[in-house]
């Protein structure tokens, strides 16, 4: 009996931290939705508007700077991803991305699959050449696949093969994603897999792995840290580049897949480096 109390116990306490995320990303929605209206916001307005302490605006308002959505200021917030949509060429809308270099990255997609095994569980990170993967995996049996994108959730429900994981987490509809904190918790807290495929903005000997968008960085980051092995899988054009954040050092991945058109000296400093470079 004692036993069956503590059962009720643990699940009445994950059903009240579940709530308290639910609210919290509620609560982070509303607050990037009158940022995007209104381009900077105040404290008070904010507290108003959403029914909660300013203590608690402030607490939200510190996540959403910490994931580059935001910046505080003095007495409330100013929106910062319009900025990085418009100004980085890493960070376009995903239809323009998805034609850019469409035969290397469905050479990539296919080969990348071939590393997935029956029964593994798989993150597949956001991104035009990871949906190349997705749609490659339809032979597999037994996977589960987690993942951030919601074009990739809609790409993979296809197949009654797989079980499909959507973290959860506000729709950023440039890159069909889903951001913010919640995906981090969900990632960090909930899951470990056999492998992830990474996107990036770029990787090199020197900078490692980077990335322009520093709103996706937290989430890539977490990813990294749930996974057994680390795969990159990116074209010839992001070899040897360097981008604005840092998402993690070279040492983090394993596995690099790219496409045949690679600089062959850049190919063998990452190899040279202990990295295995796949070219497709």
């Amino acid at each position: 009996m004692i036993e069956f109390e503590r059962i009720w116990i643990a699940i009445d306490r994950l059903i009240v931290y579940d709530l308290r995320i639910m609210l919290r990303a509620e609560r982070e929605f509303k607050i990037i939705n009158k940022l995007r209206a209104e381009r900077i916001v105040h404290l008070s307005d904010l507290s108003t508007a959403i029914g909660v302490s300013e203590n608690t605006i402030r607490r939200d308002l510190q996540r959403l700077q910490d994931t580059g959505i935001l910046k505080r200021t003095h007495g409330g917030a100013v929106i910062t991803e319009e900025d990085h949509d418009t100004h980085s060429s890493d960070d376009v809308d995903w239809l323009a991305r998805e034609s850019q270099s469409p035969a290397e990255k469905q050479r990539i997609g296919r080969e990348a699959a071939n590393l997935v095994h029956d029964g593994e569980a798989i993150i597949l990170d956001a991104g035009t050449t990871t949906m190349q993967i997705a749609r490659n995996l339809r032979e597999k049996r037994n996977l589960t696949v987690v993942t951030n994108a919601v074009n990739i959730g809609l790409e993979l429900a296809r197949n009654a093969n797989l079980t499909v994981v959507l973290t959860g987490g506000i729709l950023r509809e440039l890159s069909k994603s889903l951001v913010g904190p919640l995906v981090e918790d969900f990632i960090s807290g909930s899951i470990h897999v056999d492998r992830l495929f990474l996107s990036a903005g770029g990787v090199s000997t020197d900078a490692g792995i980077t990335n322009a968008n520093t709103i996706e960085v937290p989430i890539k980051r977490a990813m990294i840290r749930a996974a057994r092995e680390v795969i990159l899988v990116v074209t010839h054009q992001k070899i040897g580049r360097r981008s604005f954040t840092q998402i993690a050092p070279l040492e983090a991945i394993s596995t690099i897949v790219t496409d045949t058109s690679a600089d062959a000296g850049l190919v063998a400093s990452l190899e040279a480096r202990g990295i295995k470079v796949i070219l497709a």
